[in-house]
């Protein structure tokens, strides 16, 4: 049918080989070429999931019996073997995998003895007898005797499985104590004494692999457990339980085990919730429709009055704070009812409550076990072990609440992560076998450091808890196959064709295949569900079984040609454009063994979305299957693989005046699955994000104008937008999609006579197509579409019909066609007759309203944040992503869809959890509980000149906050004159002028930086100058400075900082920055005014007197020290600093800035022995560029500031905090940006020391792939080359003799992440803030990454919403610092923050960094809001032989840097200067 293609090597893993022989092989698959790929490795299980030889469910049998157990003869089953004695049959199957044992290959055999022996095996197996060792029958071995002893241990171990939860079922029952379904809400919110019940049956929680696909290995029982008391069995032997309500659980089934045990048990119901959950992988509910056997009645068959009754109890169930009416209908069902308050109980309903009740219950504290339980991974399995991972750690799970408590092992993954020191050490060539035991433990720990391996944990000390985490455990399955799909289409263009690039179109082609050419690999076809083993995102497929092929997924079919065999391959796009495709290809990529560690599959520490490794394709992968009931119900809005939202209707407009609106922010869930220590995960979220309202384009231009935004702006946001034509043709549109186009842009571009190119974008200006003009040449879009009667246009067959009437001259020219670089390719539109297509999502810039309503739609609460996932109404995360919120969910139905019976309103629609179950997957519906430890505030150290010198640290956490009444700064300035410039519309009067000037000295001389009056009077130099506007504009920049210079000649130098009282805008904000910043050289202290100056509170001044501190004078002073102990790793013996501490960060522009605005990155450092001044540097670089370009450079300015203050020596350690980078840019790092560290300390001694011999090389700068023509060169090709470029120079740095040794920690510190926590007791509970977890929280273990170091800090009391923790991700640990003391560290930075007087949310040099890049974004805020005074050089011209956009962007960054507006020019003599602020500024922290 097609080819059949090698897996590539490396793809799978390796087989465990002996020295001398091959491979154990698996006695049971079809042939002996089957059982060496497959690496069942005689695990007979694995081999009968993956060859069925009878029907399970809905899976066909693979192969007949016949067609098994290679080599052994065929025959009936032995009489003589007592397939009632499981261990007879475990002795024959034992037996079975020895025969032929004399005969099993030798690496060093030759051909001839390779084929004697393989000849001597089979005959072995042919001839097999076997001895019971009971009985002393001896037993011919056929095929058929092999398959019955292995059905009936199976059968025997699911027997067992369901005895030992009957078992604990029993001993929970004994236990128990009151129920607490009969307390009131609020003592089961509270309750931290939840009774101990017995293992979930399939709730495994976290999960694993799912290795039986086919049959139950974990289910709540197989319903062959001991006959039942209540009834006597029918002749078919189901169970008829004839006791009342009090002797027979309400919710069993009739066939199931534990009525009796749910029956009398307090809580039986919770416990029957947790044993039997209906779906996935249960042989005793597989459908709802088996539970609660005495409700009947659905909720169609009920008559009017009992419907009103039945919705009413329905609503009440859905409001806010349903858990009272869900424990009042338990109760009913408790007693048999099957009414509440005259309302019909239907099981949807019985099954909504219940869980309403489940997940309201509390886990226990303290005791987590019971000692008679002993401990719970040594129980009895509930199925053979099909697979068993030597990094596997046990589920712990409280049955009661159905909440998963996950911890790690932590000395099993510290061993493990040992195991991947030796494996890289291996991998690097290094001879393991001959070294000394200290040589060997030497290298593994100098590998772990290079990586950042983990080496500890977090100690637990005195204050831990358990902590909620937005976490699902997951199932999957054991094997996942990867395929690659290539299309080519005809170029409507050119002769040449071209690769399918929009996802929107590879799905349609995708979906084209599966009801056509590929109907029979791709649908369901003879009764199966084959569209639902495989997903795609239209690059790549990923499927659990072979696509084209039963058992071999390398073959695939042959490309598929037009034309070739009367095939014809054509699709519609979005626009109802029939094109035709070339050629489809579909390639096998590999196939991943699911089954493995979690180290073994996400073996880098880059778990990347779109990379080609396993990890990235993992995640790729079993996102899409996780997402897809999310992504595919119709109405739901996806913008990204792992982010949807619900129903437009649930948009909240971002525009304050509704009749202005142009954005709807529109809220939704993220969902990644993500590796932790040991199992994957599934991370949801709430997802909020703005998109366009719909509306007209020129009514979007309208209000955008009015709403500050400039037209550079305008058409850079408009790009790529998809839009409907409004009105009709001459030839009427023969169908809706025919209506829509994609922007390309907003105008045209001429270039003028002095070689510049010019905008033109009203229709009155712009020309027509030349193929579309029947007019003379010049006539514009206004002429076309405004043409008299009778004349050429009218009779084109896109000419509107009726004429347009009214046509605004000065419409904006949308061009909706091919690049105007092609004049026959354009297609012009009045921007008024295109309507913006809904449920498309905006990129750009929000204004300042518009943000803050956007974080008014955004935030929660943790509570409200935590219910709204797990709760399952048509908006709530379970619901929307398919996992829970409809009865039916469990049920998994394949006969049809579903109609809830819990959501009468939701239609019918695609049944929600069927196609995981139909994958072996299974999402959880709780959030796992995981271990977290809090450390305690750190000392900090003011004046001795004030009444309260230190700060002390409580024993346990509470407040990361405190205020600066009777302190006096740590290290004061000395101010003789304050200045204040009062830029605000409306000055302030004299009156309250004096009262705020009063309080202002107030509060400096409290805290020590004027002297008391009495003393030395201090001058007040007040100066007001009204803004005339308040946006960006250069004459608002020129008088500025002319008012900041009038102010300075009334001043004595050196100046105070300045505060500056305005109307604040963002735009006002950056004039006054530049100004002071870029050419004045002064700091200013910018405040907002109004009415809320004259409100200013002691606390609020103090504040600002914080900032005058930082600002007050070269060097800096210090509000704050911390204690010496706090930060003793980085110092050496004598108490000094030997250690540099960096921050860096990069910044990117948006969507709607210039052409090719640069990313702005920038490093600060710490210079003194506190570790309280962070001077900083920054470069401007190619936009959207991850890594630093220039990071030695910046580096070495730090490391020279620091030598100028420690007597011109550098440090010996340097510990880098490296801000805003996303995961999958790790790698990146590595490669380029640690090794720019070295070149900074080699350049930074050779400066220092130019005069000394044997000096480190120079001249290393890191390679800049920017410039290089990329033309022809496919992505995969460019980034091997820059990986290969990257590696050699990397390797030329480590090769250079002389360079300066040093340690150094490089930490990613991560905020845009989506794990939030929650607390679980209230003493760990911030009750005035909104329920958040107290700041100091640590989390290190179950959600981390496998063996790399990494952790979560929450540091701070969050203002506002759910709190999110900062992820620090370790890739460098040459310092050797332990889990505690980076911890420790990293938490004391978050308290360093200079101009805060609380904890903040993460470690203040990175949030330095960020801070300079802030004031990076003010400097280049005209660039960023694309304003027309401030482009920066001719637009690009896009012709065939013009510069590339890397060139163009560098030509950009090289125009700006020069222009004297953003970096001063040096004086006569001066070098130049790299960073762009005055020369004044350069050690000190102005950027506060």
């Amino acid at each position: 049918m097609g080819s059949k293609k090698k897996k590539q090597p490396g793809n799978t893993p390796a087989k465990k080989a002996t020295q001398n022989t091959v491979p154990e092989l698996c006695i049971r698959c079809p042939d002996r070429e089957t059982a060496e790929k497959n690496e069942h490795r005689n695990d007979l299980n694995k081999c009968f999931n993956d060859f069925p030889s009878r029907q399970i469910g809905d899976e066909p049998a693979t192969h007949t019996i016949d067609q098994l157990w290679w080599g052994f003869s065929s025959g009936e089953v032995s009489a003589d073997l007592y397939l009632s004695k499981p261990e007879a049959c475990v002795g024959l199957l034992a037996y079975a995998k020895t025969v032929g044992e004399d005969f099993l290959p030798h690496l060093m055999d030759s051909e001839i003895e390779e084929k004697s022996k393989s000849t001597g095996l089979m005959a072995a197996k042919r001839d097999a007898k076997w001895k019971s060792p009971g009985e002393g029958q001896v037993i011919s071995i056929s095929k058929k005797t092999l398959e019955a002893a292995l059905e009936a241990v199976r059968s025997e171990a699911a027997k067992k499985a369901a005895q030992t939860e009957k078992w604990k079922a029993e001993k929970a029952m004994r236990k128990a104590g009151n129920s607490v379904l009969g307390q009131d809400a609020a003592a089961v919110s509270s309750s931290s004494k939840a009774v101990s019940s017995s293992s979930m049956g399939n709730s495994s929680g976290t999960g694993s692999a799912v290795t039986d696909g086919k049959t139950d290995s974990g289910g709540g029982g197989s319903g062959s457990g001991e006959p039942l008391r209540g009834g006597p069995p029918t002749s078919g032997g189901t169970i008829i339980h004839t006791g009342s309500a009090q002797e027979v659980c309400p919710r069993c089934p009739v066939n199931s085990p534990y009525h009796h045990a749910h029956a009398i048990a307090p809580d039986g119901l919770l416990d029957c919730y947790g044993q039997i959950q209906p779906g996935i992988g249960s042989t005793l509910a597989p459908h709802i429709d088996t539970l609660w056997p005495r409700l009947t009645v659905t909720r169609s068959r009920l008559m009017p009055h009992q419907l009103g009754r039945y919705d009413a109890v329905y609503g009440r169930l859905h409001e806010d704070d349903p858990l009272d009416e869900a424990k009042a209908i338990v109760q009913s069902l408790l007693r048999g009812e099957t009414q509440y308050k005259s309302a019909p109980l239907t099981k949807g309903l019985a099954e909504y409550a219940l869980l309403l009740c489940h997940q309201a219950q509390q886990e226990p504290t303290l005791d987590e076990s019971d000692p008679e339980d002993g401990d719970p991974s040594t129980g009895p399995s509930c199925a053979p072990n099909l697979t068993v991972s030597t990094y596997s750690n046990p589920t712990h799970l409280n049955e009661l609440t159905g909440v998963l408590d996950q911890r790690t092992d932590h000395d099993r993954t510290l061993e493990y992560t040992r195991d991947v020191a030796v494996r890289m050490l291996r991998n690097a060539g290094r001879d393991l076998d001959n070294m000394s035991k200290a040589e060997l433990e030497q290298e593994i720990g100098e590998v772990s450091k290079s990586f950042g391996l983990r080496t500890s944990f977090a100690s637990k000390g005195r204050d831990h808890s358990k902590v909620s985490t937005n976490y699902l455990g997951m199932q999957w399955p054991t094997e996942i196959h990867v395929y690659a799909v290539e299309m080519i289409r005809t170029n409507r263009h050119s002769i040449a064709p071209v690769t399918v690039k929009k996802n929107a179109d590879k799905r349609v082609v995708i979906e084209m295949l599966k009801n056509t050419h590929y109907a029979q690999y791709l649908n369901n076809s003879g009764g199966n569900d084959r569209a639902l083993k495989w997903v795609t995102d239209g690059d790549l497929i990923w499927s659990v079984v072979p696509l084209f092929h039963a058992n071999d997924p390398t073959i695939v079919p042959d490309p598929l040609h037009h034309g070739g065999g009367g095939v014809q391959i054509t699709y519609e796009n979005e626009m109802g454009v029939r094109l035709t495709l070339e050629e489809i290809t579909i390639t096998f990529n590999r196939t991943i063994n699911l089954a493995r560690s979690m180290g073994e599959m996400f073996y880098d520490t880059t778990t990347a979305t779109y990379g080609d490794s396993d990890p990235g394709l993992i995640t790729r992968g079993l996102n899409a299957f996780f997402s897809r009931f999310a992504s595919e119900t119709p109405g739901n809005v996806s913008t990204s693989a792992n982010k949807s939202f619900v129903a437009m209707t649930q948009r909240v407009s971002l525009d304050t005046n509704p009749a202005q609106r142009t954005l709807a922010a529109l809220k939704g869930f993220f969902l990644s699955v993500r590796p932790g220590i040991d199992s994957m995960y599934l991370n949801v979220n709430h997802a909020t994000s703005p998109f366009f309202e719909e509306i007209l384009v020129s009514e979007f231009v309208t209000r955008a104008r009015q709403a500050g935004r400039s037209e550079g702006e305008i058409r850079a946001v408009l790009k790529g937008v998809k839009v409907r034509i409004i009105y009709q043709t001459l030839t009427p549109f023969r169908k809706e999609d025919e209506r829509f186009r994609f922007i390309t842009c907003v105008g045209s571009s001429v270039r003028a006579s002095d070689g510049t190119m010019q905008l033109h974008a009203d229709i009155g200006s712009v020309e027509c197509r030349p193929s579309i003009n029947r007019a003379p040449a010049g006539t514009t879009v206004y002429d076309w579409y405004t043409a008299p009667p009778n004349s050429l246009p009218r009779s084109h067959d896109e000419f509107p019909q009726p004429a347009l009437q009214n046509l605004p001259q000065n419409d904006w020219a949308v061009n909706v066609g091919g690049a105007i670089s092609k004049p026959d390719s354009v297609a012009w539109y009045p921007a008024s007759q295109l309507r913006i297509a809904p449920q498309q999502l905006f990129r750009g810039r929000l204004t300042g309203s518009q943000t803050t309503q956007m974080l008014n739609v955004a935030v929660q609460m943790p509570d409200p944040h935590r219910t709204s996932i797990l709760r399952q109404g048509s908006n709530n995360g379970m619901f929307h992503l398919g996992y829970a919120g409809n009865p039916d969910v469990r049920a998994a139905n394949p006969a049809g869809g579903n109609q809830s019976l819990t959501e009468p309103s939701r239609p019918a629609g695609p049944l929600h959890q069927a196609f995981l179950r139909a994958v072996n997957m299974q999402a959880e519906i709780e959030m796992i509980r995981i271990p977290g430890k809090w450390l305690s505030r750190p000392t900090l150290v003011y004046s001795p000149r004030g009444k309260s010198r230190s700060l002390q640290p409580s024993n346990k956490p509470g407040t990361a906050s405190w205020d600066l009444r009777d302190r006096v700064f740590a290290t004061q300035a000395d101010f003789r004159e304050v200045a204040v410039l009062d830029l605000q519309a409306r000055s302030m009067q004299s009156e309250p002028r004096r009262g705020f000037i009063e309080l202002l000295c107030t509060q400096l001389q409290a805290h020590g930086l004027i002297p008391p009056r009495h003393v030395r009077e201090v001058r007040v130099e007040w100066h007001s100058a009204p803004l005339v506007s308040n946006t960006m504009d250069l004459t608002t920049e020129i008088n500025l400075r002319a008012q900041l210079k009038s102010l300075l000649g009334k001043l004595h130098r050196p100046y105070p900082p300045i505060l500056v009282l305005l109307d604040y805008t963002l735009d006002t904000y950056a004039c006054v920055k530049r100004v002071a910043d870029l050419d004045l050289g002064i700091q200013t202290i910018c405040a907002a005014s109004g009415k809320a100056v004259l409100r200013w509170s002691p606390q609020t001044v103090s504040n600002i007197c914080l900032k005058y501190n930082v600002k007050s004078a070269r060097g800096g002073r210090d509000n704050h020290h911390f204690d010496k102990e706090d930060l003793r790793v980085l110092r050496s013996a004598d108490q000094q600093a030997d250690t540099i501490v960096i921050g860096a960060d990069v910044t990117h522009p948006g969507k709607g800035s210039s052409m090719a605005t640069p990313s702005i990155a920038a490093v600060v450092g710490s210079a003194d022995d506190q570790f309280m001044q962070f001077p900083g540097s920054m470069r401007l670089q190619r936009g959207s560029k991850e890594d630093i370009t220039d990071l030695s450079g910046m580096v070495k300015e730090r490391l020279l500031e620091w030598a100028s203050r420690h007597n011109k020596t550098l440090p010996k350690k340097v510990l880098f905090y490296r801000d805003g980078v996303s995961e999958s840019q790790y790698d990146i790092l590595r490669r380029r940006e640690l090794p720019q560290v070295q070149v900074a300390m080699n350049e930074a001694y050779r400066h220092l020391h130019p005069d000394e011999q044997n000096l480190p090389h120079t001249g290393m700068a890191a390679p800049d792939h920017s410039l290089t023509n990329w033309k022809d060169i496919s992505r995969t090709n460019r980034v091997q080359r820059e990986e290969k470029a990257d590696e050699e120079w990397a390797a030329e740095i480590e090769k250079q003799p002389n360079s300066r040794p040093f340690q150094m920690t490089f930490v990613v510190v991560g905020k845009r992440h989506n794990t939030r926590f929650y607390p679980t007791d209230e003493s760990h509970t911030l009750i005035r803030l909104g329920r958040n977890v107290k700041p100091g929280l640590v989390v290190d273990e179950v959600i981390t990454h496998p063996y790399s170091m990494d952790f979560y800090l929450q540091s701070h009391e969050p203002i506002k919403g759910t709190g999110r923790s900062a992820h620090y991700f370790v890739l460098q640990n040459n310092m050797g610092l332990t889990a505690d003391d980076l911890q420790s560290i990293t938490h004391t930075f978050c308290y360093a923050y200079a101009r805060a007087t609380r904890g903040v949310s993460y470690c203040a040099p990175a949030y330095y960094a960020d801070r300079l890049c802030d004031r990076g974004r003010a400097y280049l805020r005209y660039y960023l809001i694309n304003h027309p005074a401030f482009q920066p050089r001719h637009r690009r011209d896009q012709s065939p032989n013009a510069e590339t956009h890397d060139q163009y962007s560098a030509a950009v960054i090289a125009s700006i840097e020069n222009d004297p507006r953003f970096r001063p020019q040096p004086g006569p003599g001066q070098s130049r200067r790299m960073n762009p602020w005055h020369e004044d500024m350069d050690d000190t922290m102005f950027y506060l």
